[in-house]
């Protein structure tokens, strides 16, 4: 019997592991590490590469290398590779595509190549353009003053040697070699545009005794995470002199997110005169305004050296909701009996929310307290988020009964949050024995379980006398005996 059939002829198969490749962000004028493709044969015939070609919108910032060329081949089961590396020629979204015309059994393949440059150009900020040293007398030397920067730091000198410069960070004192006004340039060498950046320094030397003033916090840092426009509670700045002689505060100046508060018991103010060896509070608010890290500075003005005393201020702000508290709803003090001594429970209240919790106050309604502090302090406190602390709520009753009341909370929750207080007397001093049961006899009492034994014998005195009356004979009676 003749047989026919069709044989069939192997081809060549690209099989590509990954397909395509992604830079990450790459400053412009410089170049991504290496990423590859493995190009594998998974055919039976012999796959032969006739051309690679890098072409589409950016050509020119990938480079290939690897194994795999234009006339080469690749044997059933076997591979090459491609090695790309990315060099952006600008900033922005950059790409590419890689054609391979072979004898692939699918036709020719194309490979994306993608990456982002971005600039590469540093920028750079400095806490100060000048430093104000006011006046020193000759032969001293200021107290450092600091200029926060990335690079090298040098002083162009015009005021006779009166300038020195920490090694170690940009700190500079001024100790004037005499009388007289003195300036000069500090100037701060970096890798951004606009190098050198020039700090401008200026002071008087005195020929007499200046007096030396500073603020107790060079740097005040508001704790945790506050909702935008909501308050932190007061931090407290002291500035003091500690003479020679008396100094003016000419001024107070803010900047940032930062105001004074009220409350201090000597407050700073313009024109307030302190005395050698005295001194005077500023207790600062920080009210974030937008989302992030907020920084400020606060100075003070005045006749003494430093003329400008100066701390940084620090605070974090946050688009989220306001806080959230975490408090029982209610606290049940049991019932007490008369006389007994006041009662105390724990109230512990959280933050639950993500940004602080202030708390401003605590109100109480009824005969109950809140004993000392606990561990959350003298109102106003602060929570940070998740941070909790506890509170002592004492009954105090006064009169039998139950008795109700309750403490409410006021931070800055949009809502004031309320914790219900309830408690009893027992209206007499046995009313809380179980059971108890006054019978009269002489204002004395009687348990229930005396009262149950008496009304027992009392049944079976009464059997007794009955049997006794049914055993007498006809006619007779027991009491006729």
């Amino acid at each position: 019997m003749p047989l026919s059939g069709t044989a069939s002829t192997p081809v060549a198969t690209i099989t590509l592991s990954p397909s395509a490749l992604v830079f990450p962000s790459t400053p412009v004028g410089g170049t991504s590490a290496a990423q590859t493709i493995t190009l594998t044969n998974s055919g039976a015939a012999s796959l032969s590469l006739t051309a690679l070609t890098t072409g589409g919108t950016h050509p020119g910032d990938f480079t290939r290398a690897g194994t795999c060329t234009a006339g080469g081949s690749v044997g059933p089961g076997t591979s090459c590779t491609l090695v790309y590396t990315f060099a952006p020629g600008a900033t922005g979204s950059r790409s590419a595509q890689l054609s391979i015309a072979s004898n692939n059994s699918g036709g020719n393949v194309t490979i994306t190549l993608n990456g982002t440059g971005v600039n590469n150009t540093p920028a750079i900020s400095l806490s100060a353009t000048s430093l104000t040293f006011g006046a020193v007398q000759v032969g001293q030397t200021s107290a450092a003053r600091s200029v926060r920067s990335p690079g090298g730091l040098s002083i162009r000198d015009s005021g006779g040697s009166a300038w020195s410069l920490s090694p170690v960070v940009p700190y500079v004192t001024f100790a004037p070699p005499a009388a007289g006004a003195a300036s000069a340039t500090m100037s701060i060498a970096h890798a951004a545009a606009g190098s050198p950046s020039a700090v401008a320094l200026s002071g008087t030397g005195s020929a007499v005794a200046v007096p030396v003033v500073s603020l107790s916090r060079p740097n005040v840092t508001f704790a945790g995470v506050l909702a935008l426009n909501q308050s932190s509670t007061n931090e407290r700045v002291v500035f003091s002199n500690a003479g020679p002689g008396s100094v003016t505060i000419g001024a107070l100046t803010l900047t940032g997110d930062f105001a004074v508060a009220g409350g201090a018991g000597t407050a700073c103010s313009t024109g307030l005169s302190v005395p050698a060896g005295g001194s005077c509070s500023i207790d600062l608010r920080f009210t974030p305004t937008a989302a992030g890290v907020r920084n400020g500075t606060l100075t003070v003005a005045s006749g003494g050296t430093p003329a400008d005393a100066v701390s940084t201020l620090t605070g974090t702000g946050s688009a989220v909701a306001a806080p959230a508290i975490s408090a029982p709803a209610q606290l049940d003090f049991g019932k007490l009996p008369v006389g007994a001594a006041p009662a105390a429970q724990p109230l512990t209240i959280t933050n639950s929310g993500s940004t602080n919790l202030v708390v401003n106050a605590l109100s109480l309604s009824g005969p109950f307290t809140v004993t000392g502090t606990g561990s959350c302090g003298a109102t106003p406190f602060t929570l940070t988020p998740m941070q909790s602390c506890a509170l002592q709520v004492t009954f105090n009753a006064t009169s039998g009964g139950m008795q109700t009341g309750a403490l409410t909370v006021q931070s800055n929750c949009p809502t004031a949050t309320t914790v219900n207080l309830t408690g009893e007397v027992a209206t007499s001093a046995s009313s809380g024995a179980a059971g108890a049961t006054n019978v009269g006899f002489g204002g004395g009492s009687l348990s229930t379980e005396v009262l149950a034994l008496l009304a027992l014998f009392l049944a079976v005195s009464t059997v007794v006398r009955g049997a006794t009356l049914r055993a007498a004979p006809r006619g007779r009676t027991g009491l006729d005996q």
